[in-house]
């Protein structure tokens, strides 16, 4: 389990992530996980309970949640592939992962009852949420994420996402999916800057880059986007099969 962290959220324009990494470059590396073209695709299939609990916690303003997702660094699942199973938990404006990693990744492991946990603060975390709110599949999330590390600061990451696309649990990544205007999360010419870090400071030379581009810190929630744009929110919680 990693320890609690802060994240600090920016939707910015493509021309101003080219000027934060001219600002940045001599303090950061890339992430040693980014591919060839120094690029990390990220899929991850998101859990929430029949009636949308963990939706609704978030757009309630709840300050203590937690949301599943099971994700992979690739735009598919495939058998055999290294997996994730993560509960991503918010204390206030605090931010913790609990990360299960298995090695080879099978079909089997879209159901979370099959998954079997090797200490008890894994087993109590997400025992809990399953008893509680009997999660299933809900909607998936693709996106290309350009991935860096400081130097100096070893705590501190620092993240631009974009091409962001929602999919429905079942469905597969396909040229047809990426031309559909509807299923993508974010405008091209954007890109999210997440800034990661166990302490309760930033380094100067990051907010000097903030300062300069004038940004605002915001919530953008990759989930709660994609639930919205494909319509799960309107098409399960009006049915009338949970009132």
């Amino acid at each position: 389990m990693r320890p609690p962290r802060n994240e600090y959220k920016y939707l910015i324009t493509l021309e101003q992530k080219r000027v934060l990494q001219h600002l940045w470059e001599k303090y950061l590396v890339k992430d040693s996980y980014s591919d060839d073209e120094g690029k990390t695709p990220i899929l991850s299939l998101y859990y929430d309970s029949p009636n949308l609990c963990f939706y609704q916690e978030k757009l309630d303003g709840i300050k203590d949640r937690s949301k599943i997702r099971l994700r992979v660094y690739g735009s598919d699942y495939q058998e055999g592939a290294p997996c994730f199973l993560e509960i991503k938990q918010r204390f206030s404006d605090k931010v913790r992962k609990i990360r299960v990693y298995r090695e080879k990744f099978d079909k089997s492991m879209f159901e979370l009852d099959q998954w079997r946990f090797d200490n008890a603060v894994e087993r109590d975390c997400f025992g809990e949420l399953l008893a509680r709110y009997n999660p299933i599949p809900t909607a998936q999330v693709f996106y290309i994420r350009d991935a860096f590390q400081a130097i100096i600061e070893s705590d501190l990451r620092i993240t631009y996402d974009s091409n962001l696309f929602g999919m429905f649990p079942q469905e597969k990544l396909s040229q047809e999916l990426l031309m559909d205007k509807k299923r993508c999360l974010l405008s091209e010419n954007y890109c999210i800057l997440e800034i990661k870090n166990n302490t309760n400071t930033l380094p100067p030379w990051v907010f000097d880059g903030i300062q300069k581009l004038g940004l605002i810190q915001r919530s953008i929630p990759k989930y709660i986007t994609a639930v919205e744009a494909l319509g799960i929110d309107v098409n399960r919680l009006n049915s009338g099969e949970y009132l």
